[in-house]
């Protein structure tokens, strides 16, 4: 009797440790089918992303290309460029923003290491400084660094080429993190050069897109009065041609001293003449060819946004980077 009671223990036992096996088993095969349907979700949701960043692109390049069959001219009052102020799109649950800005708006940097542009340019440069109240003498220190010749007083280290990025200015001696960027906490807060900068640009700088400071840094004629009347006018009606900028006050003979050309509205590519510097009805245009797309999906665990630089021209489009923003 006391053998089979130890059988019957025996087996209660080896009962209980397959049910405790079987039960570990079954919770281990829970939490693993629950990781995988997370883990399903979340690849359905970096799917939904991926696709919603694809649709804004679409959506942008349709804009853009149909801005340019229905005009010669941009500026601020085309959809284009009011699209952060009107779309809130939803596409399944992932909801999207979409910002599209011209990059010859700016002073186009790069072209220092062109020798018809690096003169233009570093005046250019010069004013812009001395509004933003930084050194002005720092100019001929960018204007050295990115020449392609190797003569200046500033060739030490230089790179004699165009740059890959804004940043490579901190290698120039006095420019530092508060000056390229800028500083909000700094009172009254200090502007910084970068937001004025472009590396991708056709040259000409649009004035119907240009901000205050870019087109009080295009001639030693425009004043800061001139730049407002310029600013009120092109929000009314924008310039549909650069002469129009003489019935500005204070610029009415800001092209005399040059022989333009009949047809001064640069809605086409300037063509490069070497070594011939371009004078100041061949540095501005009434249009723009790079545009600057800053697009973000975002669903309930996701969000991912790309910076995506093009040109834009007649019967070419060209994508020049996509790239993810932290």
């Amino acid at each position: 009797m006391r053998k089979n009671f130890q059988k019957k223990a025996i087996a209660l036992l080896l009962s209980l440790f397959l049910l405790v096996l079987l039960t570990v088993v079954v919770v281990e095969f829970a939490d693993t089918t629950t990781i995988h349907q997370q883990g399903v979700k979340n690849f359905q949701r970096l799917l939904e992303t991926n696709s919603a960043l694809k649709s804004a692109y679409v959506l942008a390049k349709k804009i853009l290309l149909q801005d340019l069959e229905n005009s010669a001219t941009d500026s601020l009052n085309e959809t284009w460029a009011n699209l952060a102020l009107q779309t809130n799109l939803t596409i399944s649950s992932t909801s999207l923003s979409l910002q599209i800005e011209d990059e010859e708006r700016y002073i186009p940097l790069n072209l220092l290491a062109d020798p018809a542009w690096r003169n233009p340019v570093a005046k250019q440069l010069t004013r812009l400084l001395k509004t933003l109240g930084h050194p002005p003498q720092l100019a001929e220190a960018i204007a050295d660094y990115i020449d392609i010749d190797k003569e200046g007083k500033y060739e030490n280290n230089a790179k004699n080429a165009p740059l890959d990025s804004l940043e490579e200015l901190l290698t120039i001696e006095d420019i530092d993190q508060n000056l390229l960027y800028g500083n909000d906490q700094q009172d009254p807060p200090q502007k910084g050069l970068a937001r004025f900068l472009t590396l991708h640009s056709q040259g000409p700088v649009n004035i119907n897109t240009a901000p205050y400071e870019v087109l009080l840094a295009l001639h030693d004629s425009i004043t800061p009065d001139a730049v407002d009347e310029i600013l009120q006018k092109r929000k009314s009606k924008p310039f549909e041609k650069i002469e129009e900028l003489s019935q500005i006050s204070g610029l009415e003979n800001v092209f005399t001293s040059e022989k333009d050309d009949k047809n001064t509205t640069n809605s086409n590519p300037p063509s490069k003449e070497e070594n011939k510097e371009k004078k100041f009805s061949e540095q501005i245009s009434v249009s723009s060819y790079h545009f600057r797309l800053r697009l973000s999906a975002k669903n309930a665990t996701l969000q991912k946004s790309v910076e995506v630089l093009i040109k834009r021209e007649k019967e070419n489009w060209e994508l020049i980077y996509w790239r993810q923003i932290p």
